[in-house]
Parts: C-alpha cells; sequence; structure tokens
C-alpha cells in the first residue's frame, strides 16, 4: 500500500498551493500562513519541507526548469529528426511560444526564467537579490548545457560557426531570459524589442544566428501577457 503522507507528494502539494497563491494574490502579499491554511495541516508540518517563503519560490522555479528540460529531451528533441542543429534551436525557442495558451507552470520550457510563478505581481521579484540569483543559476546550470550540446552539434553539422560554444550558450541564455526580461532590468516595450534586435544581431556575429525576426515577433506578442503595462511603469 502506498505511505498515506508521502514527503515526495506532500512537497508538490505545497509547492502547488503556494504557486495559486503567488499567482492570486502576488509573492510579497503571501504570507507562510496563507500557505499553510491553504494546505489544511500544521505548521510544523508545512515548515519541515520548506523554512521560508522564498525557499518555496526558489524549489518552484528549479522545478520549473526541471520540467521544461524534461518536456525537451523526451518530447521536442526527438520530434527534431531530420533538422540540423541551428534549426533545432530555433524550433525550440518557437515552440515556447506557439505552447503558450496551453502551458502551465508545470509543462513550460524556456519561459523566462521561470518568472512567471510571479504572476501580475513580477516587479516584486526585484526587491530580492537572491531570487534573481536563483534564476540566473538554474538557467544557466539546468538549460545552458543542452544549448551547448546544440551548438557543438552546429559546429560538425556547419550550421553554426561560433568559436565559442560554451560562452555563447551561457550568454544568450543570461541576455534573453535575463537583460532582455522588462521587469528584472526595468525598461518600455520599444527598449525591449530593442535589446532583442542587439541579441539577435550578437548571435548573428557570434556564428550562431538562432534569434530569427520571428522570434522577436512572438516574444513581443507574449512578453505583454506575462506583465501587464502597468508593472513596467512601477519604478
Amino acid at each position: 500500500m502506498p505511505r498515506k503522507n508521502n514527503p515526495e507528494q506532500t512537497r508538490e502539494k505545497i509547492l502547488n498551493v503556494a504557486t495559486d497563491l503567488f499567482f492570486t494574490k502576488g509573492y510579497e502579499e503571501t504570507t507562510m500562513q496563507d500557505i499553510i491554511k491553504g494546505m489544511g495541516m500544521s505548521k510544523g508540518a508545512v515548515f519541515y519541507h520548506f523554512k521560508s517563503k522564498e525557499d518555496i519560490l526558489k524549489a518552484g522555479i528549479r522545478r520549473h526548469h526541471e520540467i521544461g528540460e524534461k518536456i525537451l529531451v523526451e518530447q521536442w528533441l526527438p520530434a527534431m529528426t531530420g533538422l540540423n542543429a541551428r534549426e533545432k534551436l530555433i524550433r525550440i525557442l518557437e515552440n515556447n511560444f506557439q505552447m503558450e495558451d496551453s502551458l502551465t507552470l508545470d509543462d513550460s520550457a524556456f519561459a523566462n526564467a521561470g518568472l512567471e510563478i510571479l504572476g501580475e505581481n513580477a516587479t516584486n521579484f526585484v526587491s530580492s537579490p537572491g531570487l534573481i540569483l536563483e534564476v540566473m543559476r538554474s538557467t544557466s546550470n539546468g538549460i545552458a548545457p543542452f544549448v551547448i550540446h546544440l551548438l557543438k552539434e552546429g559546429l560538425a553539422d556547419g550550421s553554426i560557426k561560433t568559436k565559442f560554444p560554451e560562452e555563447t550558450a551561457k550568454m544568450f541564455l543570461l541576455l534573453y531570459n535575463i537583460w532582455s526580461d522588462p521587469v528584472i532590468f526595468q525598461c518600455s516595450w520599444e527598449e525591449v524589442e530593442r535589446r532583442l534586435r542587439f541579441i539577435q544581431y550578437n548571435m548573428a556575429m557570434l556564428g550562431a544566428d538562432i534569434v530569427t525576426d520571428h522570434i522577436i515577433d512572438l516574444n513581443m506578442k507574449y512578453l505583454p501577457n506575462i506583465y501587464k503595462e502597468k508593472e513596467l511603469n512601477k519604478r
């Protein structure tokens, strides 16, 4: 018989309850007591798994990337047989947006470093450098190896020309997921598009021309759905 109180199931339930609260109330407005109440468990049972609200958010971000990696490896890459490495990287970036209408926290990948966890209250995120660092580390440690692998594959098949696949991969992820985010580095939508064009230009100059005009268009359509205009006006 399965255990009545499976620790992993309890941990997942805490993450799910907390994520729902972060979406509906906002990260800053959600308290540990809100999460405990939503769980219907004792305070000690929740604190056994997570010591703070920040720990829960960090775990949610890590889970977000882990699930994204699973989708990438088990679903997306097997469907790309016959494509060269550059085409695979472009398809991966496009897939994220094409699936946007049906994606949830638990099944998205490469989606703005997991910041949609915070819903419309994403500006609260910038007040916690530790969380930003967690996102950067999670992105670099989790997704970068796949991008590096595909860039090296591209060197072999001739579709990629960069001399620095590892550095190019990590630079791209930091610029694309962090620097071009209009909440972490607050800016107007016009500036967001300009930053994406800058990334596009530099990736092409580095021999990894994977940021197409279509991908930029998808960004400009998708990002406003995550960060409402009012969020960009907060300073």
